[in-house]
Parts: structure tokens; sequence; C-alpha cells
């Protein structure tokens, strides 16, 4: 994804993975479950939501648990 200037976000795939939206006052919300808001973007001059989506580098970390006898 470095470097890609924009993409577009389908509202349906959205909807089929269980994501609720919800367009008031020129203002697009999207939910995931129970009710948590994942984006929130405003109508654009071109009649787009434009949204800035930051890439971070993850990490994962692990731990182990072992029962001493």
């Amino acid at each position: 994804m470095s470097g890609m200037k924009s993409n577009l976000l389908s509202l349906g795939q959205l909807l089929e993975k269980g994501f609720v939206m919800k367009i008031e006052d020129n203002v697009l919300k999207v939910y995931a479950s129970k009710k948590r808001l994942v984006l929130k973007a405003h109508l654009s001059k071109n009649r787009t939501f434009k949204v800035r989506i930051d890439v971070m580098e993850h990490e994962c970390l692990a731990t182990v648990v072992r029962k001493s006898e």
C-alpha cells in the first residue's frame, strides 16, 4: 500500500461483512459490531466521502505461561 494515492471503498462489501452505515447531515458513519464507530467522513464537493487512513507498522508480541510444579 505504500505510495498509494487513492482507493475506493465498497459500502456494499462492508454491508456484506456486517458493518452498518448511516448518512445524516452530509456525514457518513460506519459502525462495526456493538455499534462501535470505525469510520466518519464528510461529503466533499465532488459528492464523495473522502477518508484518510494512515497505515501503521504492526509488531506481534507473544507470551508463554508455564505452570510451576
